[in-house]
């Protein structure tokens, strides 16, 4: 049911039990409508880096099998999906710009540590959401949650403080930045197993868990 509104490129929150089958649901979808030779048009975001080795294995599975014109591909070319490879800080706006594959995985850390490249380097946010249409958060409970020394606290049981506190993260910072609208280009969209499209709304309960 999912797969057609993401095809169509609408904001989706997927809630799946693990193992169900939802990277499989969102990656095939993403991969049918991506431009072949526009590279960095997803950015994919899981919480660890064997999810990210996972994820990364079933979109080569996806691409084989539609290359092959097996699993009812068509035979033709798919785009390509790597991981967002670990830079120097001084190496990481030069390495951003070297990696060419239409869906870019990374976990959430390494967005975050991207966060003093893209704020001084303006040529690194550029080169990121230049051709970026979907952000696709997965597990985003895990990825985006308070430390157990303020989760018990009262005050963050209202939206509005959980989603100011994680707005001020790092993580949350590097997200604002690559969905930020710029003057001339458009917006990436948040994706599937990304939030409910609130905007500035970045507390887990408006999006999907896996």
């Amino acid at each position: 049911a999912a797969a057609p509104r993401i095809f169509a490129g609408e904001s989706v929150a997927l809630h799946a039990e693990t193992g169900s089958g939802k990277t499989l649901a969102f990656l095939a979808p993403l991969l049918a409508r991506c431009k072949l030779g526009v590279p960095r048009q997803v950015l994919l975001l899981v919480p660890s880096h064997q999810l990210a080795l996972q994820t990364l294995d079933i979109a080569d599975a996806l691409r084989e099998a539609g290359a092959d014109g097996s699993a009812g591909g068509s035979g033709g070319a798919l785009p390509l999906a790597e991981l967002l490879r670990s830079a120097k800080p001084e190496d990481r706006s030069q390495s951003l710009a070297s990696q060419q594959a239409e869906i870019l995985i990374a976990t959430g850390a390494q967005l975050a540590a991207l966060l003093p490249t893209l704020t001084s380097h303006s040529a690194a946010t550029c080169q990121l959401r230049s051709n970026l249409k979907t952000v696709v958060i997965d597990e985003v409970d895990a990825q985006l949650q308070l430390p157990p020394s303020l989760a018990g606290r009262p005050a963050m049981h209202r939206r509005v403080a959980r989603d100011r506190y994680l707005g001020r993260s790092a993580l949350g910072q590097a997200l604002r930045l690559v969905l930020a609208r710029g003057r001339r280009g458009g917006r990436a969209r948040p994706g599937s197993t990304a939030g409910n499209g609130r905007k500035g709304d970045l507390s887990p309960q408006s999006g999907s868990t896996r």
